[in-house]
Order: structure tokens, then sequence, then C-alpha cells
């Protein structure tokens, strides 16, 4: 069965639509199905699922091959039917498709026009296809790039794209040597604590990375997100970033004092106050980083934005700030 393409928009399913299907009126008898079912196979290897039609062409269903294969000669077509099949209408937006079809019990997708008509489907290689471009292009905004870009595009029109996020970053950057200047005096008088600010800064922006990552493919697998259930997600890797905090804390802790003791040669006192100054710091940091990961995303979704926009350098860069500010004031508090 062919359909004719060219008058179809744009940007949506269509696109991708293909003919690789059967579909038979439920009019038929059994012997009947079997036969154009036979038929048909020769050009057709998606036949798991035969859609059922009325005599308006518009899909009532599904047959599975097994329940036909199986049935009696003397039984009617419509006993056969399952209903309903997997479908969206033909003008779906293509970025919306990946998140209404979620999982699948067949490996096909019926596409339908406005009065219900069967005018196509997504087989298996157009749903991998699918998945494939949209994880593209969420790993591209993870990235700070936009998700349409194209190798073949000219410098002028790729720089186009990435300037405004790198300018963004080069500023929230810049507002971070800022902030570091501001502690210029615990700087000066323990320059010490400029060591385990990489360290921290790393952790931090760690974190808050996998729970971006885990929250925007929640986002994206299908299915609008509830409040109680973006309640649920931002509770869950708050859990999980403590307990990453106070056990990356409680190592560092140990870790930082060993070495500023027996290696740098401070006193037993003085190398503690650091370590636990460094430990409270990167476990806050942990904990804030991990809550932001996952609240950006699901902030951004209820705004209608795209989630993947909170892209892996922009968290990364605002968690540098957050935990720049925690560890130099906490340093202020309790080492001056």
């Amino acid at each position: 069965m062919t359909n004719e393409r060219s008058d179809r928009p744009s940007d949506t399913v269509a696109e991708v639509a293909s003919d690789n299907y059967v579909a038979l009126p439920i009019s038929l008898g059994v012997r009947e199905a079997m036969t154009e079912l036979v038929a048909r196979a020769a050009r057709c290897d998606n036949i798991s699922l035969i859609y059922a039609l009325d005599t308006n062409g518009r899909l009532v269903g599904g047959i599975p091959l097994a329940s036909l294969i199986v049935a009696r000669a003397g039984d009617p077509l419509p006993s056969l039917v399952v209903s309903p099949v997997p479908s969206i209408p033909i003008d779906t937006p293509i970025d919306e498709c990946t998140e209404r079809l979620g999982s699948l019990e067949y490996d096909s997708v019926a596409l339908t026009d406005q009065r219900g008509r069967l005018v196509g489907v997504l087989g298996a290689r157009e749903l991998a296809a699918l998945s494939i471009d949209e994880l593209g292009d969420d790993y591209a905004r993870l990235g700070g790039v936009d998700g349409e870009e194209e190798p073949r595009e000219t410098v002028v029109q790729s720089l186009a794209r990435r300037l405004p996020w790198l300018f963004l970053l080069f500023f929230l950057g810049f507002f971070i040597s800022g902030v570091i200047g501001a502690f210029e005096a615990i700087v000066a008088e323990l320059s010490v604590v400029v060591a385990f600010q990489s360290l921290i800064l790393g952790m931090a922006g760690n974190v808050g990375t996998q729970s971006l990552t885990v929250t925007v493919r929640r986002l994206g697998g299908g299915g609008a997100v509830g409040s109680r259930e973006a309640l649920r997600l931002v509770l869950r890797e708050a859990r999980i970033a403590l307990a990453i905090a106070l056990t990356i804390g409680a190592v560092s802790l140990a870790v930082v004092w060993l070495y500023l003791f027996a290696l740098r040669g401070e006193s037993g006192e003085r190398a503690a106050g650091i370590a636990l100054c460094t430990s409270i710091a990167l476990g806050s940091s942990i904990v804030i980083s991990g809550i932001s990961g996952c609240t950006i995303p699901i902030l951004l979704e209820r705004m209608g934005a795209d989630p993947a926009v909170a892209s892996g350098p922009f968290i990364t860069t605002l968690n540098d700030l957050l935990a720049v500010v925690i560890y130099y004031g906490l340093a202020s508090l309790m080492l001056l």
C-alpha cells in the first residue's frame, strides 16, 4: 500500500512515515485475509500486526499475526481485532513524537489523518531513527550547542548558534572570578585553601551534571510529569545527593587532614580546621548541585521550554558560583 506524501506538512511525522504495513478491511473472512496477507507479505516485512479498517478506511484496531494464523476459516475477522493500537495523528510534530510514544507493545505506530483513516506507519526503523535524533539533539544541548546545528553550516551560522551560550558562560565565569576576589583576605591569609577549590568545584559540577542528565532523560521519556512526580524526582535526587555528600565529605575530611598534616607539615589543629571546612563546603555544594540539576530542567519544562536547554556547562557554571560562595564564606567564618 503506497501513500502520496507530497502534500504533507514538513517537520511532522509525515516526513518519516512509511508504507511498510498491511491493512485489511474487517469485512473480509479469515481465509480471504490470509490470501491477501500472503500476497502483500512479499513486499512488506512489517506484518506482526495487521491493521484493521472499516469500510471508510478508518483505523479500528489491529490483528496480531499469531491470532490470524491460528484462527479457523469460519471465524469472523472482527473477533480477532485488538483495540486500541498505538496511533498518532499524521501532523504530530517530530519533536513531540518521542515524548508521546513512550513504551510500545507493538513495533509500529499507526499514523492517521483528521478523519481517522490510516495513512502510514512508523515502523521499528523509523522509531529508532527518531529516538537517535532526539538523543542527539539532547546531547548537543547538554553541551551548550543548538541541537539543530548541521556540519554543512557555515562558520558564521555555527557561531551564531554557539556564541550566545558562550557569552553567557563567560560573564558567569567572570562573576565567579569577582566573587573569589571579594574573599581576597582569606586567600592572602591562608593561601592553602585555594588548593582545594578545584576539588570542590569539580565534584559539585559532576554531581549536578549527573542529576541533570537523569532528570532530562526522564522528562523526555514520554508522558507528562505531574507536580507530584516532579516532587518525587527532586526528593529522590536530594536524597542521593545527600548520601553522596556524606560519603565524599567523610573521605575528604580524612584525606585533606592527612595531606596537610603529613605532607604539608601543618599542625594537627590547623589541619583539622581546614579539613573540616573543606569537607562541609564540599558536602553542601554537592547537595545544592544535585538539587539544582534536577530542579532547573523541571522548571524549564513547566515554562514550556526544552529542559535540555539547561545545558551541562550552564549547570556546572552556576554550581561553581554557589560552591565558591559556600567555600570561601565558610573559610572566612571558620579559619580567620
